[in-house]
């Protein structure tokens, strides 16, 4: 199995992005959320001649999955670029290029009618995945059904689209505790720390063990059944040599993904952060790991003391 994962080195010529999208339809997963928003107005400003996408997202307790994508697209600084460049056609060019697909990836077949996978079926060229809980140390049962359940659950759905080819986004630190450069070589079932184990078999083991967890108290959604979840998973996390949660969660997902028959590239960044260009420079959004450092910079603190040959690896979000 291992044999067919590799890393690309080198391209063979310039690949035309443009060239190869002109025409073709993509289901999306994770639009409402900071890098999969800026990668959906990207492509949408710099690749009109894309055929269609369809955006699954999940409805919220107050919006129907129609109305959050609406807000994104009317007030996202995201989307400004491309509202700017349409002006009074904004909302016609999304019409003509945009549909929402209300579902949920934590559900099989991400929640999706038999009718309307059907109709995708006939329609999707590739499967484009960013959705995903990005917390470090997050409620781990959470964590499970988003990063790990749903990237299966849009797996298994991709495998029903007829030829469509699947676009996974993970992270480098699914490399776990180590240093050095680490090579790209993926081996599924070998842990970080060199540890043999069955990815299925390993997120089977922690949701039992989270209802063993839960079965301890009254009331398993307090504060301390929270906690006590939390610990149990993060030890499990160690003892495969992944740092928290979130990377624990990440690997599961691409080992299990290595057991579905499906064409599959995996992307890798690091820590995703404010944009270079687009939609302009500097743009971000929440707090992620640069914002707290800048505002320790930016007052009395003036430095930060590291190792000089220490990184600060990121990747702008455009």
């Amino acid at each position: 199995m291992g044999a067919n994962i590799r890393a690309i080195r080198s391209a063979k010529g310039r690949l035309n992005i443009a060239e190869t999208l002109a025409g073709k339809e993509l289901l999306v997963t994770g639009v409402t959320g900071f890098l999969g928003k800026v990668w959906l107005a990207e492509l949408l400003t710099h690749i009109p001649e894309i055929g269609h996408v369809h955006i699954l997202i999940r409805p919220s307790s107050k919006a129907s999955a129609l109305e959050r994508f609406e807000h994104a697209a009317e007030r996202s600084p995201a989307f400004r670029p491309l509202r700017d460049a349409q002006g009074k056609h904004f909302e016609t060019f999304l019409r003509e290029r945009v549909s929402v697909v209300s579902g949920d990836i934590s559900k099989s077949m991400c929640g999706l009618k038999s009718a309307t996978v059907t109709r995708l079926s006939k329609r999707i060229d590739a499967v484009v995945h960013f959705a995903g809980l990005t917390d470090f140390d997050p409620d781990p049962r959470l964590a499970m059904h988003i990063n790990v359940f749903g990237a299966l659950n849009l797996a298994d759905l991709t495998t029903k689209l007829k030829h469509a080819k699947f676009l996974h986004c993970s992270t480098c630190f699914v490399a776990g505790n180590v240093s050095g450069n680490i090579r790209e070589n993926f081996e599924p079932g070998i842990s970080p720390n060199g540890s043999s184990f069955d990815p299925l078999k390993e997120t089977a083991a922690a949701m039992a063990t989270m209802e063993e967890v839960d079965a301890e108290f009254k009331r398993p959604q307090s504060k301390d059944a929270k906690i006590a979840r939390l610990n149990a998973i993060r030890e499990r996390a160690h003892a495969l040599g992944w740092a928290n949660i979130y990377t624990y969660t990440k690997g599961l997902a691409e080992h299990s993904l290595a057991t579905r028959p499906l064409t599959k590239t995996t992307v890798r960044p690091s820590v995703v952060e404010c944009s270079r260009r687009f939609p302009f420079a500097g743009w971000n959004e929440g707090i992620n790991t640069s914002g707290p450092l800048i505002w320790f910079l930016s007052g009395a603190l003036g430095s930060f003391p590291c190792r000089p040959n220490n990184h600060f690896d990121v990747v702008p979000v455009d």
